[in-house]
């Protein structure tokens, strides 16, 4: 044991032990602040095995002196441990303030998105009771100027009953209709259509399509309920339930003041199958029974087929690019005479060419609009993102696509009918083919 007024000093070399250690002990020192790999050998090995051990067993693991030796045997690398300890803990909490923050941004950015939408909605739920109030005046006024008269003749009320048992056709409310081909931007033209007054819209109406059978769970549809059934049946029973529905839809629309818009899937008949179908589309099916009021909305075909491409949406065979100007001109065919818009026109003035669309379909104008389509989401929409609608670069084509449109007879024909250039003046070409 050492004694009060001796010191480890004294004790070491008493002991014949510090001539022993002092050779080694800087070596120690450096080894365990450079790391293990440094002073390896038989004598750090010795000291720290024997001799160290020794000096506790002949000392006394009790003695403040030698507590201080131990402490300071490797204090370098035990000061490195505690950092490495205050930096794990360091960066374990960062992360968790970081974490923090980002939840809280993420639930900011979702209350900002949820009251967005709310206030368009309630754009929306305004301009639509301004439209009813409006149309309710003008019902007012007319009742008013036939109050003077005290009662209606036979012949007028014989002419009222036949006018109530009158089918839409002749005397009720309009259906509007929008006929386009898939990727030419019709979802986003009927968002914004959507967003009109007292609209209600449908999307993707096509009763004859085909292309339902990819998808055999449709428990609420019964036309292609009843073509998977064990007994199919033929188009003109299918025409017949979608009449049939229509005219709960139809009835029930009029009764809540809501003005009817069915946005057809024309690409599911035009464009889909080896060969041009004999099914009716949905203005064939729809003309006998009711008065219509319709748009057809088109792009530039150049730009729509490649946009098919990119979609892997080329339902039809050859997958070429004539063979699509042939379906496109057999889709014009079949809806001549119905007022066309231009998606680039809609681009580049949306107000001008939407308050066109509303003069053609009979419908009040929301100059708002701008602000609320985002909040409509509608099926088919599954190209153009963003809230902002802008002219857009077109998709650059390659050297083989453009070489097709030159050759092609029928594609020329359908940039003439519909009066584009044969390749818009912006497109790049590309040396390899797109993916």
């Amino acid at each position: 044991m050492l004694g009060k007024d001796v010191s480890l000093l004294d004790y070491l070399e008493r002991e014949g032990l510090l001539s022993r250690i002092s050779d080694i002990f800087v070596r120690t020192l450096a080894g365990s602040v450079i790391g293990d790999d440094f002073g390896e050998g038989p004598a750090k090995t010795w000291l720290r095995r024997n001799q160290f051990d020794r000096i506790f067993d002949l000392a006394g693991a009790t003695d403040p002196e030698i507590k201080i030796f131990a402490a300071f045997r490797f204090p370098q690398r035990q000061q490195m441990e505690q950092l490495s300890i205050q930096v794990g803990q360091h960066n374990a909490e960062k992360e968790r303030l970081e974490n923090a923050v980002a939840d809280r941004i993420n639930a900011f950015r979702t209350a900002r998105r949820d009251l967005t939408m709310a206030l368009r909605l309630q754009l929306v739920r305004e301009a639509d009771l301004k439209d009813l109030q409006s149309r309710f005046s003008h019902l007012r006024q007319q009742l008013q100027s036939v109050s003077g008269a005290d009662q209606d003749s036979t012949a007028d009320k014989d002419q009222k009953g036949a006018k109530s048992a009158a089918s839409p056709l002749e005397t009720g409310e309009p259906v509007r209709t929008v006929h386009n081909l898939a990727c030419v931007g019709g979802t986003l033209f009927n968002r914004c259509l959507g967003a009109m007054p007292n609209t209600q819209l449908l999307s993707e109406v096509e009763p004859l399509s085909q292309l339902t059978q990819s998808n055999r769970f449709v428990p609420a549809d019964l036309i292609s309920l009843l073509r998977f059934g064990s007994r199919p049946a033929d188009d003109a029973l299918s025409v017949e339930i979608f009449l049939a529905g229509m005219d709960v839809l139809y009835r029930d629309a009029s009764s809540r003041g809501l003005h009817l818009i069915l946005r057809d899937h024309a690409h599911s008949i035009f464009c889909d199958g080896p060969g041009l179908q004999s099914r009716l589309h949905l203005r064939a099916v729809l003309e006998k029974t009711y008065a219509l009021r319709s748009i057809l909305f088109v792009r530039h075909p150049l730009a729509s087929f490649s946009s098919l491409q990119v979609n892997e949406w080329l339902h039809f065979s050859p997958p070429t690019l004539d063979t699509y100007a042939e379906r496109y001109l057999a889709f014009l065919d079949a809806h001549k005479g119905v007022d066309q818009m231009r998606y680039e026109d809609f681009l580049e003035n949306p107000e001008k060419e939407m308050q066109r669309a509303c003069k053609i379909l009979g419908l009040d104008y929301n100059p708002e609009f701008i602000d609320t389509f985002s909040a409509f989401s509608l099926s088919g929409d599954s190209g153009r993102t963003g809230d902002v609608i802008a002219p857009r670069k077109p998709r650059a084509i390659t050297e083989e696509l453009a070489q097709a449109a030159e050759a092609s007879a029928a594609y020329g024909k359908l940039c003439k009918t519909l009066q584009y250039p044969i390749i818009q003046p912006d497109t790049e070409l590309q040396t390899t083919s797109q993916d």
